[in-house]
């Protein structure tokens, strides 16, 4: 799995921006000591992180490629995913063979143009503007990853219900940072 992120270039449209971010060792070992779960560790190093506001949507650190990790070796056949961000999951999923489609609904228009760029190319992908609550598709879904949380709250479990309820016929599902909720 590839979770650099290099092709990402640095850019700002309207209030969001990515930018690329050094974590310090001082930064890390500080932050870490008021952490419990080994899970949400940070790692020192560079890291591609999306903003909205100047208040961080999400990076590329260790922490969030663990929460993608068993979701992008699950993802098989139509898949759908909800919420485009920095494009990692679908970056990693988007050339296994087991994929056969990838549809991305991404609420914000400034996220599709600019991440949405670098997966043009890719007839398996179809990014669109849409909020996920409201999306309806003919498209017979094999595994779902939902990904449109911004921060690990209980008040996404809300959501994760609606999204469950929404979306069950779909077999298999992924709710970003659910496993350190429930």
């Amino acid at each position: 799995m590839d979770f650099e992120l290099d092709y990402l270039k640095d850019e700002k449209n309207g209030d969001w921006e990515i930018s690329t971010v050094e974590i310090s060792e001082n930064f890390a070992k500080l932050r870490n000591l008021f952490e419990n779960n080994p899970d949400m560790l940070i790692v020192p190093g560079k890291y591609k992180r999306l903003t909205y506001k100047k208040d961080v949507i999400m990076s590329n650190t260790q922490m969030e490629r663990r929460t993608h990790y068993t979701a992008i070796k699950k993802a098989k056949g139509n898949v759908l995913v909800a919420g485009l961000g920095l494009g990692m999951f679908i970056y990693n999923i988007m050339n296994k063979p087991e994929v056969k489609s990838i549809t991305v609904i991404e609420n914000s228009k400034e996220v599709i143009e600019m991440v949405g760029k670098y997966f043009k190319d890719c007839e398996k992908i179809k990014i669109i503007n849409e909020d996920i609550f409201n999306y309806k598709s003919n498209i017979k879904f094999d595994f779902a990853f939902f990904d449109i949380w911004k921060d690990i709250s209980f008040d996404n479990i809300k959501d994760f219900e609606i999204l469950d309820e929404k979306f069950k016929k779909i077999p298999v599902k992924f709710f970003w940072s659910k496993s350190f909720l429930v």
